[in-house]
């Protein structure tokens, strides 16, 4: 179920303090109203969120050129990453691929600074598309059509993400006046600590957070994923003027979610995110290349899953996926029902 701090931040809107993560809960702020601020509304809200994105998913694995796509649609859904996806339903994050998507779809049906604007609104549901959705768009729109002129729609994310960070934190009392208005509205307890993050800039974030552990959980995701489009960069070479291009763009996108270690502790979620990127970049990836496909390609671009493994995904408020290591398959843990 979404948890309460996800719904908690559902409630955010341009009265609370800017437009910082604002456009989720002012756009439907009549709907919440509607329902007396329903916790049940929320979460349908969240799953409708969740079915889109499955539903693109599954688009995605029937519509594949080829079986090597089709084959990372489901490994990225039966490794741990799918079990996260679920997990994280509620989180602004699966918003912001549901319109990245949408931004794609559009891009080579409409003008590009049409096409742009699910995207450069994301940033005004939550600011970390900029490291997330956005650096995948560009890498499409460069990928499909070069450095053309239609990159200068891209100047409408970058304002978006100039205006969040203009506005800086909260001022003085903002946050308690949100606090004060939730405990009037709301019906269910609600995160206060979700909201007192607004407080905070990002030089604050910055000095909170204990960037090491998340660079050294990050650090072998990394590798992994550069030694994936290494091997297609050194592969790609003879079919076109700058065969390592395309590759260290693609890498680039795939791993530009590590950036939010500077300011967030999610760090599993982080990793949950660039993994999502690599398995994107690498779909469209193997629905363009000419060439077959062995298994190099095969065991580089699974590796980066298999980490997992060695470092599970963890979840949010203290829950734990099963694990799948093979001394607890030994003793029968692995075999044990969950429990409520």
């Amino acid at each position: 179920m979404p948890s309460l701090w996800a719904v908690t931040l559902y409630n955010i809107s341009v009265q609370d303090g800017g437009l910082r993560r604002s456009l989720l809960g002012t756009v439907l702020s009549p709907l919440w109203g509607a329902f007396d601020y329903s916790y049940w509304v929320f979460a349908s809200v969240a799953f409708a969120i969740l079915i889109s994105l499955l539903i693109t998913i599954a688009i995605a694995g029937w519509r594949a050129k080829s079986d090597a796509q089709r084959f990372i649609v489901v490994l990225w859904l039966f490794a741990p990453t799918g079990a996260y996806l679920f997990h994280e339903v509620g989180y602004l994050d699966q918003l912001l691929y549901a319109l990245l998507f949408l931004s794609v779809w559009m891009w080579n049906r409409w003008s590009p600074f049409i096409a742009i604007l699910p995207v450069a609104l994301s940033i005004f549901v939550h600011e970390s598309a900029m490291v997330t959705t956005v650096p995948l768009l560009l890498f499409f729109a460069i990928a499909k059509g070069g450095f053309s002129k239609k990159l200068v729609a891209f100047v409408l994310p970058v304002a978006a993400a100039a205006v969040v960070a203009i506005q800086g934190p909260w001022s003085a009392g903002q946050s308690t006046a949100t606090i004060d208005r939730l405990s009037s509205s709301l019906p269910f307890a609600f995160r206060e600590d979700a909201l007192l993050l607004f407080d905070m800039g990002i030089r604050d974030t910055w000095v909170y957070v204990n960037q090491v552990p998340g660079l050294n959980i990050a650090a072998p995701y990394t590798i992994a994923i550069g030694l994936f489009w290494l091997l297609q960069g050194l592969r790609n070479r003879g079919l076109g003027e700058k065969p390592f291009m395309i590759p260290a763009l693609a890498f680039i996108a795939s791993i530009t979610p590590f950036i939010l270690i500077a300011g967030g502790y999610d760090i599993y979620r982080w990793v949950f995110l660039v993994l999502a990127n690599f398995a994107i970049v690498m779909y469209w990836w193997l629905g363009q290349s000419s060439r077959s496909h062995d298994l190099a390609d095969l065991a580089l671009g699974v590796l980066p899953f298999v980490l997992l493994f060695y470092a599970p995904l963890m979840y949010f408020d203290e829950y734990a996926p099963r694990s799948l290591l093979f001394w607890t398959v030994e003793d029968h843990g692995f075999w044990n029902f969950p429990t409520s």
